[in-house]
């Protein structure tokens, strides 16, 4: 929905000589998961809720028990128009932004959420895995790292209540404070408090949804540094072994 998107197309492919291909959202679900569970350990437990939290949406994808259905086949999914970029644009807009203003966001990421468990039955949840650079970036805050470092967080568990308390720290934070941490990507620092809002108010209806349809509170995620990226490649290279 980029107001310039065939302007980009165009000189993407005078440059490669190929247009790109644009996915719809149940796609690039699919491909998230595929490419964030390439790392689960068989003691991780099934089903997984895949969470794929990007600038302009977020993907939900819950993968099978691993019993009935291979832990790895996807079961149902759902794009929402909602992420960190779009949270920050639409209701975050002072800085720090007032509890109006995350009141309203609120509202909003929940209505969305509510919707995607209309397709996504998230109460069979049993491990949430969280890929997309606020879900890491959050993590490492939440883990204490002074820089980033890609290789502590990839596979990291996270509790529920760590994660909370350092996204509505970054969320009430103002602009100046959050360039002080090296942990942050400079692009980001502009939207983290966006994006960890949405991340926080999926931890906790995920969590409150999985208590209320088998009894078992979640109170950790798995954080993955493989996603979108790694999907498309894994799915591509599934593509070219089966056309042998």
């Amino acid at each position: 929905d980029a107001e310039n998107r065939e302007e980009f197309e165009d000189n993407i492919e005078k440059i490669l000589g190929v247009r790109p291909e644009v996915i719809p959202g149940t796609e690039e679900a699919d491909l998230s998961f595929l490419g964030a569970t390439s790392i689960v350990h068989r003691e991780v437990e099934a089903p997984y809720l895949v969470v794929d939290l990007g600038g302009g949406s977020t993907e939900l994808v819950l993968g099978g028990d691993g019993v009935t259905h291979p832990s790895t086949q996807v079961q149902a999914a759902f794009s929402m128009n909602i992420g960190s970029v779009r949270m920050t644009e639409r209701h975050l807009k002072n800085d720090p932004p007032t509890e109006g203003q995350i009141a309203e966001a609120v509202a909003d990421i929940d209505a969305h959420i509510d919707e995607a468990f209309k397709t996504v039955p998230a109460g069979k949840t049993h491990t949430i895995i969280g890929v997309s650079g606020t879900v890491t970036t959050m993590t490492a805050l939440a883990m204490g790292l002074t820089e980033y470092d890609h290789t502590v967080v990839d596979g990291a568990r996270c509790t529920l209540e760590d994660a909370y308390a350092v996204d509505d720290r970054f969320l009430h934070m103002p602009r100046e404070e959050r360039l002080t941490y090296k942990t942050i990507h400079p692009g980001r620092v502009d939207v983290v408090g966006g994006g960890a809002l949405v991340w926080n108010r999926v931890l906790a209806k995920v969590s409150g949804a999985a208590y209320e349809d088998h009894g078992q509170r979640i109170d950790s995620f798995m954080a993955s540094e493989h996603g979108l990226l790694d999907g498309i490649v894994l799915d591509y290279g599934k593509r070219l072994l089966a056309a042998r």
